[in-house]
């Protein structure tokens, strides 16, 4: 079974899908598009954003990859890429 599918509360779930919609291959998105995508499409404050962020890595679906860079997971991936070379490819 698949653990990581998508939240569950629902702003967590558009803040998830707002992050897959703006990262790049592989799920890699900088803490500033972030922070912009989902302050502007969800209208909510940096300590909000905050708030999202901090609870969508306590829940497994984002990780800091290195200083100012996120990895999102892709819905259904069970596990993380190893390595940044999987990362960066």
């Amino acid at each position: 079974m698949i653990r990581f599918a998508e939240p569950t509360t629902p702003t967590l779930k558009l803040a998830y899908r707002i992050l897959l919609t703006h990262a790049e291959a592989p799920g890699f998105i900088k803490w500033f598009n972030a922070r912009e995508a989902i302050m502007k499409e969800l209208k909510v404050t940096s300590e909000t954003f905050e708030d999202l962020m901090r609870e969508l890595c306590r829940e497994g679906f984002i990780r800091t990859i290195e200083t100012g860079f996120l990895q999102v997971r892709q819905p259904g991936e069970p596990t993380w890429p190893e390595g940044l070379e999987a990362i960066f490819g």
